[in-house]
C-alpha cells in the first residue's frame, strides 16, 4: 500500500489543542486521521463523540466502550492493517 500525504488548512489554536489531545491520547494525528478515515470508509458514516471535560478512562471503562462498539457493530479492523497504517 503506498502512502501518500494530505494538507490542509486551519486555524492554530484548534490544531494546536488537537496536537493536545492526541498527546494525551498517547496517539499521534496521522494515526488519529486513519483511523477515521478507516472506520468511515468501512461504515460508510462519521460518529463522533466526544466528553466536554479531559477525563481519564479507566481500563474498565474502555473495555466497556470497547464492548458496546462491537455490538453496535463495528468491526474491528485486522491487526495487520492496522500495522500498515501505522507504517512510515
Amino acid at each position: 500500500m503506498s502512502k501518500v500525504a494530505i494538507n490542509f488548512k486551519t486555524d492554530k489554536e484548534l490544531k494546536d489543542a488537537f496536537y493536545s489531545v492526541v498527546k494525551e491520547m498517547h496517539t499521534t494525528p496521522t494515526s488519529l486521521f486513519n483511523m477515521f478515515m478507516s472506520h468511515t470508509v468501512q461504515n460508510r458514516s462519521v460518529n463522533i463523540s466526544l466528553p466536554k471535560e479531559k477525563t481519564k478512562m479507566t481500563e474498565a471503562e474502555f473495555y466497556e466502550m470497547i464492548d458496546k462498539s462491537l455490538e453496535s457493530g463495528l468491526v474491528p479492523m485486522p491487526i495487520e492493517e492496522l500495522k500498515a497504517l501505522h507504517q512510515v
